[in-house]
């Protein structure tokens, strides 16, 4: 067991919803690892690979020598650095229009003492420092159809000639035909 990657998210997709962390305790056959709720209190528990929860157990027992494996990962917010195997979307300084699809591969310290991570995309690795704005959680398909909506707002409101005027009803009225379905064609010139 000590083999496996505890902060891979296919180890964690595979894991009890109520699963927070992963604790290993010597026994006399070796040790052996456990899912519990959590590290340092009364926790249920469930042997790693086992589809048999087991009892409650206190994890602060004097003589059990129990150890905190991994904590299970959060979800990166966008606040902060991600942690290493968070997918997310990055953008280049030679492209910064253009948003990409990347996986957290690193996470240190410079020498001068400031936390960097580097981003593979497949294509580009980059190293970001704590500088906003060039890396963001994965969009919702509801985000992303959001963000349509008000850009075609916005264009509909400016090709109306009414470019500085983002008054809240030109606005609207742009979302409302936009929720009707209309869309600019394109020219068949």
């Amino acid at each position: 067991m000590s083999g496996i990657d505890y902060s891979n998210a296919e180890f964690w997709a595979k894991a009890p919803e109520w699963a927070g962390a992963v604790v290993t305790a010597y026994s006399s056959d070796g040790d052996r690892f456990y899912f519990v709720e959590e590290f340092g209190g009364i926790s249920r528990r469930q042997e790693v690979g086992s589809i048999y929860r087991g009892e409650i157990a206190d994890m602060i027992i004097p003589g059990n020598l129990w150890r905190l494996v991994a904590e299970r990962p959060q979800s990166w917010t966008g606040a902060g650095l991600p942690p290493v195997g968070t997918i997310l979307e990055c953008r280049f300084a030679v492209d910064p229009d253009t948003w990409h699809h990347g996986t957290v591969i690193h996470k240190g310290m410079q020498p001068e003492g400031v936390e960097f991570c580097m981003v593979d995309t497949g294509e580009y690795q980059a190293c970001y420092r704590g500088e906003g704005g060039w890396m963001r959680p994965l969009r919702t398909a509801e985000q992303i159809a959001a963000e349509e909506r008000e850009l075609f707002a916005k264009t509909l409101v400016f090709e109306m000639g009414r470019g500085s005027d983002q008054a809240p009803s030109s606005m609207n009225q742009a979302r409302r035909m936009y929720d009707l379905g209309y869309r600019k064609q394109a020219d068949r010139g």
